[in-house]
């Protein structure tokens, strides 16, 4: 986690956005951009090339994926751009899916559970579920997406569109008010809808002063200084690598509804809700967090926003192993959900032993690195197999 020193002067600078951004229903376009490009970053040079190749065959790329003029790294915004692509897609009917950003779940309960409607969270992907299914929630949207992106022969179109929505799938999942909701008798009885109904002075109310935690909107410079501070963290890539070990999206929105618990719903937030729930206050003030609060809450965006860019880069992996066919036939997506494999070159048996390769995220160590020999699955390898390091450089 980085140091409260090092990051107080954002916190406090992003404080001050907050009160001045407008109203947002996502990590805002700031942090898809963010999550997409340490995704990105993540893939060797054929897999960006992979990436780059699948995307040009979305069906709105000529409208949606030009970059602005001013941008100095078109492919790196393009990564960015997947990502907050479902959200351009909802003033366009044909794509948007309101019901895929966020999970139907509970989160907290205050008060008496038999004074409030909890939602039965299904998580099961329907049959027949396609790219045109609107009755989906976030984890059911995943595991769809999942299915399409890594099926060789389902149409190259729709492989990119379902490119760009696990770009922004993953990184909702770990925003800790897309996991669930709060439910309370008498003030939130079907749930304060992930935060979007409890109003705070900053951003207007606790879901949007999430959203806009990771940066409001993109900008390249801010962007790139977000994420140099990412990656040039030791301790939180090495966390970022450990969380892409465990790659179950259900996984995945219980850590975001524990981060919520302890760090959205803090008591600046949920003593008023308790007041109204107990019958000591008739309705919720306008809530207005702490310094503290929003330090704490942008420490845990940052190590979100890590975790993701590590699992998206392994799902993006694992889609970009398929080859691209193109055919215009629509395909319905195959049953069984794609399995995260990385292809390795043969070993060198002079050089093995010198390196260790995490199997299951296809990253390489060496010797010098705390992850050599160190993880749950892994292997010796050569020095040309897997992803180098990020800490170490393999």
């Amino acid at each position: 986690m980085p140091h409260a020193s090092r990051i107080r002067p954002y916190f406090a600078a992003c404080a001050i956005l907050l009160s001045l951004a407008p109203h947002a229903r996502a990590w805002s376009e700031g942090g898809h951009h963010l999550i997409g490009l340490l995704a990105y970053h993540l893939l060797d040079a054929d897999e960006k090339a992979a990436f780059q190749e699948m995307l040009a065959a979305h069906p709105r790329f000529a409208d949606d994926f030009k970059p602005p003029g001013n941008v100095a790294n078109p492919d790196r915004w393009r990564a960015g751009r997947a990502g907050y692509w479902p959200d351009v897609a909802r003033r366009q009917p044909t794509y948007n899916r309101p019901d895929w950003h966020w999970e139907d779940a509970v989160t907290l309960v205050v008060g008496n559970r038999d004074a409030v409607q909890l939602p039965n969270h299904v998580t099961r992907l329907p049959r027949g579920a396609d790219l045109d299914s609107k009755d989906l929630h976030a984890s059911q949207a995943t595991v769809l997406c999942q299915r399409v992106m890594g099926d060789a022969t389902a149409p190259a179109s729709d492989r990119a569109i379902a490119l760009c929505w696990l770009g922004h799938l993953v990184a909702d999942v770990h925003q800790p008010c897309h996991a669930g909701s709060l439910y309370a008798a008498s003030v939130f009885p079907r749930g304060d809808r992930g935060g979007n109904s409890i109003d705070t002075k900053q951003r207007g109310n606790l879901h949007a002063l999430w959203d806009g935690l990771l940066g409001p909107r993109y900008n390249e410079t801010s962007e790139n200084r977000r994420f140099a501070e990412i990656v040039g963290d030791a301790d939180l890539m090495a966390r970022g690598e450990r969380a892409a070990e465990k790659m179950d999206p259900l996984d995945w929105l219980e850590e975001s509804r524990l981060a919520s618990v302890k760090t959205a719903y803090t008591n600046e937030v949920l003593a008023p809700v308790r007041a109204v729930a107990e019958g000591r206050a008739e309705s919720m003030p306008v809530v207005t967090v702490s310094p503290e609060y929003l330090e704490t809450a942008g420490r845990m965006a940052t190590l979100r926003a890590c975790q993701a860019g590590w699992r998206l880069a392994s799902v993006w992996r694992s889609g970009l192993a398929a080859p691209i066919e193109r055919t215009t036939a629509r395909v319905t997506p195959s049953e069984s959900m794609t399995s995260s494999v990385t292809t390795m070159a043969p070993a060198d048996a002079d050089a093995v032993g010198s390196y260790w390769l995490n199997t299951k995220t296809g990253v390489r160590h060496n010797a010098s690195c705390r992850n050599f020999e160190n993880t749950k699955g892994g292997r010796n390898c050569n020095e040309g197999e897997g992803k180098p390091c990020g800490i170490c450089g393999g």
